[in-house]
């Protein structure tokens, strides 16, 4: 299986970045890599197929209970380790170990691996997006606003992960509490990647605090359509405590507090 060496953010076999797509992309990498263990890019691109199931909560990952999905984390693991001992200095293993580093709850040292991955690769527009995204973690927010913009212009239109850019992008305005930024950002993510559900909540919650309670009203009945009827604010708040740690500077109680109220102007 002969890949090419350019990074990608989100492997997948398809047109569309969906959960079915990259479950068949790590099926053919780890195939390939059980036929040439000594190719670096797909054992690079495994761990990176690994941990981003497991944070978009896709495929075993995708189950309706707190911590599923946590045996990909260490596949991920196990991946990047054969990938380092073949190359170390590979943007695609260092963008893998950025969220990986991200769910151990380590973000100075996820920051450090998405930064790392930067200077391997300045095209890599995801990188840049998940580098600013880490900024964020760590209280820098106002930091990671000009990484977050920069990034999208790296990528440009014809991105296929330009959803999660714009999703990165308005994080970084809801947390410095610019709502109606943040909606305007997270409502061009979501219409691009409507099946991730962490935008999806974010932009309810958006919309919400920003006082845009019939948008919010919206927002929030499209996201339940779209099958996250599950992630209710007291389930999103045990995700952030046990699946992703150490997030306390994302102001979760405002995306709580964004979602109850989306919530409660749909009940009356």
């Amino acid at each position: 299986m002969l890949l090419p060496s350019t990074p990608v953010s989100e492997p997948i076999i398809g047109g569309e970045v969906t959960p079915a797509n990259s479950l068949a992309a790590r099926a053919a990498l780890e195939e390939a890599v059980r036929a040439e263990a000594s190719s670096v890019i797909a054992w690079s691109r495994l761990a990176t197929c690994y941990i981003s199931d497991y944070k978009n909560r896709w495929n075993e990952a995708g189950r309706e209970e707190i911590g599923a999905g946590r045996e990909l984390v260490d596949r991920a693991r196990e991946a990047l380790a054969r990938a380092d001992k073949i190359d170390p200095n590979l943007a695609q293993s260092r963008y893998a170990e950025g969220f990986i580093r991200c769910v151990e709850g380590r973000h100075q040292e996820g920051y450090e691996a998405m930064d790392r991955a930067t200077r391997l690769d300045p095209n890599f527009a995801a990188a840049h997006a998940q580098k600013a995204n880490q900024l964020v973690r760590l209280g820098r927010a106002e930091e990671g606003l000009p990484i977050a913009r920069d990034a999208i212009e790296i990528g440009g239109s014809g991105d296929p992960s330009l959803g999660v850019l714009y999703w990165v992008l308005g994080r970084v305005y809801f947390v410095l509490r610019e709502y109606d930024k943040a909606a305007d950002w997270l409502q061009r993510s979501v219409d691009l990647r409507g099946n991730l559900w962490f935008s999806g909540a974010f932009l309810v919650a958006a919309y919400a605090l920003a006082g845009r309670l019939d948008a919010a009203r919206t927002a929030l009945c499209q996201f339940q359509e779209r099958g996250f009827a599950w992630y209710t604010p007291q389930r999103i708040a045990e995700i952030y405590a046990t699946e992703l740690p150490n997030n306390h500077l994302l102001r979760h109680h405002e995306l709580l507090q964004g979602l109850e109220l989306a919530d409660a102007a749909t009940s009356n």
